[in-house]
C-alpha cells in the first residue's frame, strides 16, 4: 500500500513540473487543488494472531488517493498451548512420551521410547479353486493390525471340464441350438445353429383375381410342407354412368354416379345435392297450450310445387306439483324413495330411486316330510318378517333298505326258474335293513309268493344268516339264525 501510494505522488510531482516547463507558472494550476477523489475504499481484512506472531484488526484505505480511513491495532501472540502425553507401543510402530503444541505443532519433543511389540499371528484360510476363479493357500496375518505376515499364493483356475455337444437341429424357419455342459461346475455352453431357410416350389394360382375379388397364388416348402400365400390384385372394372336426380322442395337430389358393368360395384359414388328448403308462411295458432298438452302452431310452404305444412309445439302452462310417498322395501321386494311429479301430465320432478330388498330373516329348518328308502322327504323353513316359507328336498334313505327294494325289482323281472334264487337274496338283505318298517309291503309280497310255489317244491328249510348276511342250508357251524317255515298255500 506504501509503495503505490508513493509512486502516484512522485507522477504527479513529474506532471506538474513538466506543465510549469511548457506552460509557464501563470496557466498552471496545481493538481492537488483541482483534483477531487471519488474514494475506492479497500479494506484489509483481520489477521488471526498464532503461538509466536501477533495479529492485526480490519483496516481500510483508498485503493485511488491512498487516505486511510481506519488504521489496524495489533493482536498479541497466543503462546503455546503444549500438553505432555504418553504413546503406547503397537504391533508397528513403538511407545513413547510425547510432549507438543496442540495449536501449532512447532513443539515436539518424545522421550522414553519403548519398543514395538510382537504380530498376534493368525491362519487365513485356502480358498480352492474352480473353472472359472483362481483359488489361494493359506497364509498369515497379524490378528491385531491386519499385517500380512505370510502372504497366501494364488492358484490359476481349472477351467471348464465341458462334456460332449447336444444339438437341437435348426428347422425352416426355427434356429436350432447346440449346448454342453461343465462336469465340474455344471456350467452351459449354448451356440446358436441359424435357420435353414424354406425350399418353395412352383407358384399354383387358386382362386385367380377378379374385377372385385382379389386372388391368391401360393407355394409349398419341399422340406417343412409349409404353405406360403400372396394375395392377386383384382383387374380393372369396366365402367358406365348411371342417372342424377333434381333436388326438390324437401327431398335431396344427387349426381349420376358410376358403375362397374361387370361385377356392378360402384365405382364413383353419387353427390348428395341437399333439397331446396320450404319458402315458409307465417305461424298460426292451431291449438292452445294446457298443463297437459303443449300448444300447437302451424305454417305452410308458399312454394307451388311442394304445398307441404309443419307443426310447431309451444310450451305447456305451470304443473300441478305432488308428493310421491316413500314405499319401505320388502323381504324380497324394493322399496322406493320420497319423490313429485305433475298432478295433471305426470311429469316426474323427483325420481324416486330403488331401495334394496331388505332379504328374509329364516326361521330354523323343520323335517315336514320324512324320507325313507323309496322316496325323498322335504324340509321347510319360514320368514319371520313376511311369512313366506322356503322348502328343500331331503335325500331318499340308502344303505341296505335300497338294496332291499333293489333286489325285490330283480326279483321281479327274473324269469319263473330263477325266482327262488333271487328271493333268498333278498331276504338274505332284510335281515340288515334297519328300518324294516319301511320295507314291509316288498317283505309281505315275498312271503305271499312263498306261499304261493307250486305243489312238491319244499322250502321249509330256507336259513337266513343273520350275523353275516348268508343264507345258509343246515349246518353245525350257523351261530344265531332265522328259520322261515314256507308253507304252500292253495289257491281256492
Amino acid at each position: 500500500m506504501g509503495l503505490g501510494r508513493n509512486m502516484r505522488k512522485l507522477l504527479s510531482v513529474i506532471v506538474f513540473a513538466c506543465a510549469l516547463f511548457l506552460f509557464g507558472a501563470a496557466e498552471v494550476t496545481p493538481v492537488s487543488a483541482a483534483f477531487v477523489c471519488e474514494h475506492e475504499i479497500v479494506t484489509v481484512p483481520e489477521r488471526a494472531p498464532t503461538c509466536t506472531q501477533a495479529g492485526m484488526t480490519q483496516q481500510s484505505y483508498c485503493n485511488l488517493c491512498d487516505e486511510v480511513f481506519s488504521y489496524g491495532e495489533p493482536i498479541a501472540a497466543l503462546g503455546h498451548n503444549i500438553v505432555k502425553e504418553t504413546v503406547l507401543p503397537t504391533c508397528t510402530e513403538e511407545g513413547y512420551d510425547w510432549e507438543h503444541c496442540t495449536r501449532c505443532g512447532e513443539i515436539d519433543k518424545r522421550t522414553n521410547a519403548t519398543e514395538a511389540l510382537e504380530h498376534t499371528e493368525e491362519v487365513i484360510a485356502s480358498v480352492a479353486a474352480t473353472c472359472t476363479q483362481a483359488g489361494f493357500t493359506a497364509g498369515k496375518r497379524c490378528a491385531v493390525c491386519g499385517e500380512i505376515t505370510e502372504a497366501p499364493r494364488e492358484v490359476a483356475a481349472l477351467g471348464h471340464d465341458y462334456g460332449d455337444w447336444v444339438i437341437a437341429s435348426p428347422t425352416c424357419e426355427i434356429a436350432g441350438e447346440r449346448r454342453r455342459t461343465c462336469a465340474r461346475c455344471g456350467t452351459e455352453e449354448r451356440e446358436t445353429l441359424p435357420a435353414t431357410g424354406h425350399s418353395w416350389g412352383d407358384w399354383e394360382v387358386q382362386p385367380p383375381p377378379s374385377c372385385t375379388q382379389s386372388g391368391e397364388r401360393s407355394c409349398i416348402c419341399a422340406l417343412c410342407g409349409k404353405k406360403r400365400t400372396e394375395e392377386i390384385p383384382p383387374t380393372e372394372h369396366k365402367s358406365f354412368v348411371g342417372e342424377g336426380k333434381e333436388p326438390t322442395c324437401n327431398a335431396d337430389g344427387y349426381t349420376a354416379a358410376v358403375y362397374c358393368s361387370v361385377c356392378g360395384e360402384t365405382l364413383e359414388e353419387s353427390r348428395l345435392i341437399p333439397a331446396l328448403g320450404h319458402d315458409w308462411g307465417e305461424w298460426t295458432e292451431r291449438r292452445a297450450p294446457t298443463c297437459v298438452q303443449k300448444g300447437l302452431l302451424v305454417r305452410a310452404c308458399l312454394r307451388e310445387s311442394c304445398g307441404h305444412s309443419e307443426e310447431r309445439e309451444t310450451a305447456c302452462v305451470p304443473h300441478s306439483t305432488e308428493l310421491l310417498p316413500a314405499l319401505p322395501a320388502g323381504c324380497e321386494s324394493a322399496g322406493l324413495t320420497e319423490g313429485s311429479h305433475c298432478a295433471v301430465c305426470g311429469q316426474i320432478f323427483i325420481a324416486q330411486e330403488e331401495i334394496a330388498p331388505i332379504g328374509h330373516a329364516w326361521g330354523d329348518w323343520r323335517v315336514t316330510d320324512t324320507p325313507d328308502y323309496k322316496e325323498t322327504g322335504e324340509r321347510a323353513r319360514s320368514c319371520s318378517v313376511c311369512g313366506k316359507t322356503q322348502t328343500e328336498e331331503i335325500e331318499r334313505l340308502g344303505g341296505y333298505g335300497e338294496e332291499f327294494l333293489h333286489a325285490v325289482e330283480a326279483w321281479k323281472a327274473a324269469p319263473q326258474s330263477e325266482k327262488t334264487e333271487y328271493m333268498k337274496k333278498a331276504l338274505a338283505l332284510y335281515e340288515r335293513v334297519e328300518r324294516k318298517d319301511l320295507v314291509a309291503d316288498e317283505y309281505e309280497f315275498l312271503r305271499e309268493y312263498a306261499g304261493e310255489l307250486p305243489e312238491g317244491e319244499n322250502y321249509t328249510a330256507l336259513i337266513v344268516g343273520l350275523s353275516c348276511g348268508v343264507a345258509v342250508l343246515g349246518g353245525a357251524g350257523a351261530a344265531a339264525a332265522a328259520i322261515v317255515n314256507v308253507r304252500r298255500r292253495r289257491k281256492k
